[in-house]
């Protein structure tokens, strides 16, 4: 399952604090919803308060501590399943 945060404005997250809406401008620390739909009817419910003409609902980054699933050389990790 995907997580999905709102993109208010270029760099502009929607932000689980205060504010009309609250915001933050780093992505990890923006608000997660576990649906997209969920997500889009927060991004409706903050464009009530602003139009935010720009604003999108976009995947959530992954945590720093979950690495891929795959190295950049595109061959498993070690010790994956298919591993040599």
């Amino acid at each position: 399952m995907s997580n999905w945060i709102v993109e208010l404005e270029p760099g502009v997250f929607l932000a689980p604090i205060s504010g009309d809406p609250g915001r933050c401008l780093d992505a990890r620390n923006a608000r997660v919803y576990d649906s997209h739909p969920r997500a889009r009817l927060a991004l409706m419910a903050a464009q009530k308060l602003r139009p935010f003409e720009k604003a999108r609902v976009t995947l959530a980054p992954l945590p720093d501590h979950e690495p891929p699933n795959v190295e950049v050389t595109g061959k498993p990790p070690h010790g994956a399943a298919g591993a040599r």
